[in-house]
């Protein structure tokens, strides 16, 4: 009976050896990523080239822009005030009014392609970055509850959600109405251009994950190499629990890798508007996440494998005495 107990108590060592290498290896990457904004902005700023990101931001900051202005009243007033009154009837002015409004449009629609495909675009959206790294650091860092929202903390709501604050391309295109001389409507100075990222479910969820991940951070290492520790101590075969150890730090994160990789689409199904800039954003974001997380895990296949080799030419050394000559055999009776 204890030698049944001791067997699946080596079992069980060696199951939280294995699979702490992966939880520790990624554990520290998401301190790395929560910790440093010049990593973070670095690694989010792949991102800011993609032509459809680029192509679904130019339509919806347009789309906002466009929703906040009454662009027909603005250009009325315009020409009111430069023209005198209209008359009841007046084809031309109506005409007139009709182009004014479309080139207006098709202006802004202008000025925000521009401002985000623009060289100042890569700046944009550097800042916006930062700021939002900020609010997620906060909100998964500090004591306050998260419902509490983060008052004077950029990037975090009223309410406590993470947002990507893209207010900048705003005042990029009143800059450039105002270059061309175009009537630049008060509300446009003032639009909403901020994309939810995390909402307050999503921000409780990845804070609980987030406080998980230190304490594997700060005791994993310790952990795996106690339970490795007394496995082997207890096992009698303790080369074959060696290989075991070897060649399960590598399975595991060689497997942790390959579930990294669908981190991006688990992303995307998990938000509203998957279609939309945040849901997107929150994709292509993950894509360079989980390049990020596979490149934290690859130690562990390196580490593993040295383990696995070393255990095996340990078992291999341990036979060969035995294989090779017949030192150390029990000598027959009659044997001198």
């Amino acid at each position: 009976m204890r030698t049944v107990a001791r067997r699946v108590l080596v079992v069980v060592l060696v199951a939280a050896a294995v699979l702490g290498v992966p939880g520790t290896l990624a554990a520290g990457w998401a301190h790395r990523v929560v910790g440093d904004p010049d990593s973070y902005a670095s690694a989010m700023s792949q991102i800011a080239d993609d032509d459809e990101l680029r192509s679904v931001a130019s339509a919806e900051v347009s789309g906002r822009l466009l929703d906040a202005v009454d662009v027909e009243s603005v250009v009325r007033r315009s020409l009111d005030a430069t023209l005198g009154p209209a008359r009841d009837g007046d084809r031309v002015r109506e005409a007139l009014v009709a182009t004014s409004t479309s080139f207006l449009q098709a202006t802004v629609r202008d000025g925000v392609e521009s401002a985000v495909g623009s060289s100042a675009a890569s700046a944009t959206w550097d800042r916006a970055n930062r700021a939002m790294h900020a609010g997620l650091r906060w909100v998964l860092t500090t004591g306050a509850p998260s419902s509490a929202g983060g008052a004077g903390v950029a990037g975090v709501s009223a309410t406590g959600e993470v947002l990507l604050d893209l207010g900048a391309v705003a005042d990029q295109v009143v800059a450039r109405l105002e270059a061309e001389r175009l009537p630049v409507p008060d509300a446009l100075r003032s639009v909403d251009l901020t994309v939810v990222v995390l909402d307050r479910e999503e921000v409780a969820q990845v804070r609980t994950a987030y406080r998980w991940a230190e304490v594997a951070r700060l005791w994993g290492w310790f952990a795996v190499v106690l339970a490795a520790a007394v496995a082997l101590a207890l096992s009698r075969r303790r080369g074959a629990v060696g290989v075991v150890l070897g060649g399960g730090v590598v399975l595991a994160c060689a497997t942790a890798r390959a579930l990294a990789g669908t981190v991006p689409a688990v992303l995307q199904r998990s938000v509203d508007a998957p279609e939309s800039l945040g849901g997107l954003v929150v994709a292509r974001g993950g894509e360079v996440l989980a390049d990020s997380l596979r490149g934290a895990l690859v130690p562990g296949l390196w580490g593993g494998g040295a383990a696995l080799l070393a255990a095996a030419c340990v078992v291999a050394l341990g036979r060969a005495p035995w294989s090779l000559s017949g030192r150390g055999r029990p000598r027959s009776r009659g044997t001198r």
